[in-house]
């Protein structure tokens, strides 16, 4: 319990026992089959992920009987009552819904839950509840992963002139990817100029490492490509391992991924698999 304490804002601190009042009368209005699955479903939404989990119960304590977290149609996560919004007494229930970013991937969040609660539960959202959710998007098993393939997509056509340069000189070229920890809570939380820096500052370490015939290509606040003619991946990976990232007091993980390419044609699609 202490962990979902210290993730609630001052809104839901103060209210706790008011939202859960109004939660129980709320379920109260239903038909019990609809009850029975909002226990059941409790207890099975947020097995096996602290992050998950954490989501689940902080949701709770924001009074929502029903959260979705969707991609598209996309289901990512969901807990609760087990019926449509329409079905629902309309001077009991609140309905929130909103879309939010992700780098450039439009989430969803939709929640049911006491009327009487709904304006504590939205001064908490963009502060607390979506940054959680933004979390169980990161972590949810190849969402990320599909996220950035579609990144990577994107670059083909700045990425394939210089290979192809590259490789009809008959010189091989290896591209790394370095791959960071997951910093878009702290990203949050510090501000956009902040984050900004963080940003600069990653890029301008690894640039410190290059050759001048590498180049660097920033695909997103957590991943970098750089294409380097003339070695091999373990060359780079000598070259790549020791580098030392440290913002201020925050040191920096990440994973490298590399791929060398030796001769025409160029297929982005192993490439790529290879540097997920």
């Amino acid at each position: 319990m202490g962990a979902v304490e210290d993730c609630l804002p001052p809104v839901l601190h103060r209210n706790r026992d008011r939202i859960r009042e109004a939660l129980e009368a709320a379920l109260g209005t239903l038909a019990p089959e609809l009850v029975t699955s909002f226990e059941s479903n409790l207890k099975t939404a947020g097995a096996g992920s602290t992050t998950r989990w954490l989501f689940q119960m902080i949701c709770l304590h924001a009074g929502f009987a029903s959260v979705n977290l969707a991609m598209g149609n996309v289901a990512i996560f969901s807990y609760g009552i087990q019926t449509a919004w329409d079905d629902l007494p309309g001077k009991t229930w609140g309905k929130i819904e909103r879309d939010f970013l992700v780098g450039d991937i439009i989430l969803t969040f939709t929640g049911f839950l006491p009327l009487p609660v709904k304006d504590l539960a939205e001064a908490a959202l963009d502060s607390t509840l979506l940054v959680h959710a933004e979390n169980v998007f990161l972590n949810s098993q190849g969402l990320r992963e599909k996220n950035l393939q579609n990144v990577f997509f994107n670059i083909e056509r700045d990425t394939r002139p210089i290979l192809e340069e590259i490789l009809n000189t008959g010189v091989p070229v290896t591209l790394t990817h370095f791959l960071f920890q997951d910093l878009r809570v702290y990203f949050s939380l510090s501000g956009e100029y902040r984050s900004q820096e963080i940003m600069d500052s990653i890029q301008a370490v690894i640039s410190e490492n290059l050759k001048k015939s590498d180049r660097i290509f920033r695909i997103s606040p957590l991943s970098y490509i750089v294409i380097s003619p003339g070695a091999d991946s373990k060359q780079i990976q000598s070259r790549f391992k020791s580098i030392y990232i440290q913002i201020k007091s925050l040191v920096l993980d990440y994973d490298l991924r590399l791929c060398t390419v030796n001769q025409l044609p160029i297929r982005f699609t192993q490439i790529w698999s290879e540097l997920l």
